[in-house]
Parts: structure tokens; C-alpha cells; sequence
């Protein structure tokens, strides 16, 4: 009989619905088997396809399979992503997120009361620049369009237009459009000239790491480093908040912590050659 293998990391949330179905037509395996799988659920390693002569199929958990596309997958094998699996679980968390922060229900949760912080932001009537036009960034655009909220799509190709999105634009239009919104200021060290904060972005490239000095809120600073997915763009981040006052040596060690994990995690993730954000 065939044999699927389900990579250990998935294996213990497999529901038993599933696990039935799948034994209609395979063997189901939940270790490592790669040598005698014909199907796999999971994103193992190029390296490791190069060691699985009997696999014809290949799905993942993820929407994007940027990992697989650019060399050394092999051929003759079906490839078939979760897009679309996702989207409307993601939009409303996305949604949710969105409304808390608007409503500063952070701020009032680590307070631990409902002392008055001051006025809150409205969704209604403001304008969403959403980067990917695919099925959650649709998803997300339809549920804001809802909630009065002007929606541009970034991506590629911008016709034909899109459900949930006013309007579709490329990147460097984007950039454009953000250059004509102001930016928040949350402190008096809040950088708010969108040239100033552009102009900064080469040097966050080349050093691989993000710094903010009572940027976002007085009393503390912090340290960010992209982690990246196989051989595609940035897609996570992974950072260190500390107070303001912590020694420069010390803060340079986080520093490093930072960076050093975030690299390790992109390894785990297929990615191979250095980058910057």
C-alpha cells in the first residue's frame, strides 16, 4: 500500500477524521520515512527531497512555497500549498488585532484598570494599505471595506481588479501613497518625516537588525531581526523590548541574541544565504 508520511511536527494535531480517510488510500506514517513515502504533508528540506525516490506528492501547510521555487525540487512531483485554507481564520484575528489597538484595549489590559487614556482611534473612514491582494489579504480587505475602510491592494499585477479592494497598485506606487499619509507620533522621538525614515532603511538592510530608541513608547527601546522562509522575502520578525536605560554593552548583547536566533530560526526554515530586511 502507499504511503503518506506526516512530518512530526504536524503529526499530534492530524485530526482522527483525517487519519481515517487518509487510510482509505495509504499507509499512514507519523515518523520520519521519506525514503518510502509517495505523499508527504509537511515542507521538508530540498536536501532532504533529494533522498525521497518515491514521492509523487507534496503538500504543505503553507500558502507560499517560495522555498520550493527556485531550483532543486524534484521532478515528476506534485506540489499543492494550503492557500486559501487560512484566510478567513487569519482575517479575523487580523481584524481583531486592529480594533484592539484602535481601541488601546492593550494599553487598558497591562494597566489593569479602566482609568481614561485618552482618545482612541476610529476604523471608519480610514484608509488601508494592504501588501498581497491574494486570498487573505482579500479576506481582510472585505471584512475593512465593511467597517467603512478605504482598501488598496498591493501586488504584481493590478488588473483586473480584485474582490474587497477599491483599487490594486505596484509597490512603487505604494510607496508614493504612503509617502502622502503622515506618520503617528507616539513620543516626542517619534520619527514622523517619511524621507527620514526611508532614508534609514539601507543601513537596516546592510546590518541585518532593526533598532528603536523611545520611538514607539517613552522609557523603552528595542532590537528586531527578520527571519525569512526557504529562499523568499521576510516574512517573520523577532525582537527584544528592554527599558531605556539599559547599559549600551548590554543592549548590544540583546543585540546579537537577536540576530543569532533570528538566523538559527531561518535555518530551521530552509533559508539559506544571508540577507538583510
Amino acid at each position: 500500500m502507499r504511503e503518506l508520511m506526516i512530518e512530526a511536527e504536524y503529526a499530534p494535531f492530524a485530526p482522527d477524521w483525517f487519519l481515517k480517510t487518509a487510510s482509505r488510500w495509504f499507509t499512514v506514517q507519523k515518523t520520519p520515512c521519506l525514503q518510502t513515502a509517495e505523499a508527504v504533508i509537511g515542507e521538508p528540506t530540498l536536501e532532504a527531497l533529494q533522498n525521497a525516490p518515491q514521492l509523487r506528492w507534496l503538500q504543505m501547510t503553507w500558502a507560499g512555497a517560495d522555498r520550493y521555487l527556485h531550483g532543486g525540487f524534484p521532478r515528476g512531483v506534485l506540489l499543492t500549498t494550503a492557500s486559501g485554507a487560512f484566510g478567513e481564520t487569519i482575517a479575523e484575528h487580523a481584524i481583531g488585532m486592529l480594533l484592539a489597538l484602535c481601541r488601546r484595549l492593550p494599553a487598558y489590559a497591562r494597566q489593569k484598570s479602566w482609568n481614561d487614556l485618552g482618545s482612541e482611534r476610529r476604523v471608519a473612514g480610514g484608509t488601508a494599505l494592504i501588501f498581497g491582494a491574494g486570498d487573505l489579504g482579500g479576506c481582510i480587505a472585505r471584512r475593512l471595506q465593511a467597517l467603512g475602510v478605504k482598501t488598496f491592494g498591493v501586488c504584481r499585477r493590478t488588473s483586473p481588479g480584485r474582490p474587497g479592494f477599491e483599487r490594486l497598485v505596484r509597490l512603487d506606487e505604494a510607496e508614493a501613497l504612503l509617502r502622502r499619509r503622515p506618520l503617528q507620533v507616539c513620543t516626542p522621538h517619534t520619527v514622523t518625516a517619511t524621507e527620514q525614515l526611508l532614508a534609514q532603511l539601507p543601513a537596516i538592510r546592510r546590518g541585518g537588525y532593526a533598532e528603536e530608541h523611545e520611538e514607539y513608547r517613552l522609557g523603552l527601546k528595542s532590537v528586531a531581526a527578520p527571519i525569512y522562509e526557504g529562499d523568499g522575502p521576510c516574512r517573520y520578525a523577532i525582537g527584544v523590548i528592554c527599558i531605556a536605560g539599559t547599559p549600551a554593552a548590554e543592549f548590544a548583547s540583546m543585540r546579537t541574541a537577536v540576530m543569532e536566533t533570528a538566523q538559527n530560526l531561518s535555518a530551521l526554515l530552509g533559508h539559506r544565504a544571508p540577507g538583510g530586511i
